[in-house]
This record gives C-alpha cells, structure tokens and sequence, in this order.
C-alpha cells in the first residue's frame, strides 16, 4: 500500500504559511498493533490504525528564525504513548 497518510500530512504542510516539517517514523508492526487493541479492549479506528502501520507517530518539526529545527509537538501519538495515556 502506498503512504497514503504521510502524503496527506506532507500536502498540508505544504500549505502552510509558516516553516517547518513533519518526522516520520518507522511504522508499527501488526503485532505492536494487535496488542494495542487488547489492552485498550476495543478495536483502533481503521485510518488510526493504518496511519501508525505507515508511521508509529508523527512529529511536528519548526524552524526558528535563526534557522534552527526544534520539535515541536507531537501530531500523531505512537503506539506506546496512546497506551501510556490510556
């Protein structure tokens, strides 16, 4: 299956007026993903689940003005995050 979800994260930042970019990660293996559902006892919505099979989370990065790349805040949660917090 092709990246659909980073493309669509990638076009909206190319939207954007403002600096900065997203990170990608690798994505969450069916496993990871599975033992998710069980802890949290309830099935993740299926565009969830597909975007952190493609990137287990996304970061915002921002460019300051003296250039420099801080990150920023996270857009989408990995796996091990969305368990932490539920």
């Amino acid at each position: 299956m092709p990246p659909y979800f980073r493309q669509v994260i990638l076009d909206g930042y190319a939207r954007r007026s403002f600096g900065g970019s997203p990170r990608f990660f690798d994505g969450a293996r069916e496993p990871q993903l599975s033992r998710a559902e069980r802890r949290l006892r309830r099935s993740l919505p299926s565009e969830l689940r597909a975007l952190l099979a493609e990137s287990d989370g996304v970061l915002d990065l921002i460019e300051l003005p003296d250039g420099k790349v801080v990150e920023n805040m996270w857009l989408i949660w990995t796996v091990a995050t969305l368990l932490k917090r539920n």
